[in-house]
């Protein structure tokens, strides 16, 4: 097989018959993903759902090059996916931030690993350090913030190498329902601004219909596609959209795309 798929006009990550086993400690195999396949295009949100335990994390980690799947392979921008690229970010549930940095320094991070200058590299982030909102903490330490600004810091860290694809694991599921709603408003303008394609986990199908242009339902372990929702809303989206009929006929086929294989 070639090294090189066809890129121009095409979608940006391709997974194909993507199957992965665990080594439980007895020594048995165990399935988390059964046969995945799904693309996502440049400048797409795509988010992934589906009961807990099903294999959405396994997931993401194959997409982004962490785990090498049992079966199956990942294209990226026309390559074969081998291994971490430095243009895919990510974003975990936990902000992961260093807690003897500032918040100025966490989010300099990758660029120091990148060997930027010094004073390139602050600039840059004072510069996301406006973007998410957090001007005039750039000195403060991780304890001093709420769970929101410190994923904001998580965020403008995973954004500030510039990735063509931003890989997103439950990143809000920590905060309250209030703020959660504010740092996906937060997300989504960091998106439109910085264009990356996002793939995105999340156990809230409200959380997922909001954000996306499709819809992954995943069924429970071993983990296979039940359904591909299409987001066709209106964009830039708010936060009265959740009232729209519309957003809740779609909710509702998810839920039950959901229920179908969760519950038979």
């Amino acid at each position: 097989m070639s090294n090189v798929i066809p890129h121009d006009g095409g979608p940006l990550l391709v997974a194909k018959g993507l199957v992965h086993y665990f080594r439980d400690q007895d020594g048995n195999d165990l399935q988390a993903l059964g046969d995945v396949s799904f693309s996502a295009n440049v400048r797409e949100f795509v988010t992934v759902v589906g009961p807990s335990g099903c294999g959405k994390t396994t997931l993401l980690r194959i997409l982004g090059g962490q785990l090498r799947p049992s079966r199956g392979e990942v294209w990226f921008a026309g390559e074969h996916l081998s291994g971490p690229r430095s243009d895919i970010g990510f974003l975990f549930q936990k902000s992961n931030l260093m807690p003897w940095r500032t918040v100025l320094r966490n989010i300099m991070l990758p660029l120091e690993v990148a060997h930027i200058p010094k004073d390139e590299a602050e600039k840059r982030a004072r510069a996301f350090c406006r973007q998410v909102g957090l001007e005039g903490f750039e000195k403060a330490y991780p304890v001093q913030l709420s769970g929101g600004m410190q994923q904001r810091v998580a965020l403008a860290r995973a954004l500030i190498q510039r990735p063509r694809m931003l890989l997103l694991d439950e990143p809000f599921a920590s905060l309250d329902a209030m703020t959660r709603e504010k740092m996906n408003l937060e997300l989504l303008r960091l998106w439109r601004k910085h264009g990356q394609t996002v793939v995105m986990v999340t156990h809230s199908i409200t959380e997922a219909v909001f954000l996306a242009d499709h819809v992954l339902v995943l069924t429970p372990r071993p983990a296979v596609v039940a359904a591909e929702v299409h987001v066709y809303l209106p964009r830039p989206r708010e936060l009265s959209l959740l009232e729209d009929a519309e957003f809740r006929q779609l909710e509702r086929r998810i839920r039950r795309a959901i229920e179908r294989f969760a519950y038979p």
